[in-house]
């Protein structure tokens, strides 16, 4: 079980710019648009080999110290090992918008162990026109900041 990492993200831009990130990084769960981190930094298709031989459909194939391919990955990548999506039992926890206007979005949510860096840093290229600040907080190790690390 990780430690988890609070995270707090305000979004600002002109409406037509947050609806643009709203509609291509978030998903729909129960009329809740959560940020669907698959969305802004797509993990990459583990049933096809890739030329290192990894990516094996996410099954583990080498001994039990080294970590599936999709966690290395999304490691690597995101900044964390889960998406913040719900579960396959549909669970969504940790997450909640605390306010939107045509012009902001604000989210609260958990990730394991770290904040998901690399998604910061996908959004802050892909959407140039967007302020985005993102405050983190992880209690069990004592850490605390503001992306992008300084």
């Amino acid at each position: 079980m990780p430690n988890w990492c609070s995270n707090e993200v305000q979004v600002y831009g002109k409406e037509k710019d947050i609806a643009k990130f709203v509609d291509e990084c978030f998903t729909d769960f129960k009329g809740t648009p959560v940020l669907d981190f698959n969305k802004v930094m797509p993990e990459p298709d583990y049933k096809k080999p890739q030329k290192d031989g990894t990516h094996n459909n996410g099954v583990q194939t080498q001994p039990s110290t080294v970590m599936p391919d999709w966690w290395t990955w999304r490691n690597d990548n995101w900044g964390t090992k889960w998406n913040l999506v719900p579960d396959p039992e549909g669970n969504l926890t940790g997450y909640e918008i605390v306010a939107q206007g045509d012009d902001y979005i604000q989210l609260e949510f958990e990730t394991a162990w770290s904040p998901p860096a690399g998604i910061y840093d996908t959004i802050f290229e892909k959407y140039p026109d967007l302020v985005v600040e993102w405050f983190y907080r992880e209690d069990g190790m004592q850490m605390a900041g503001w992306l992008p690390y300084e």
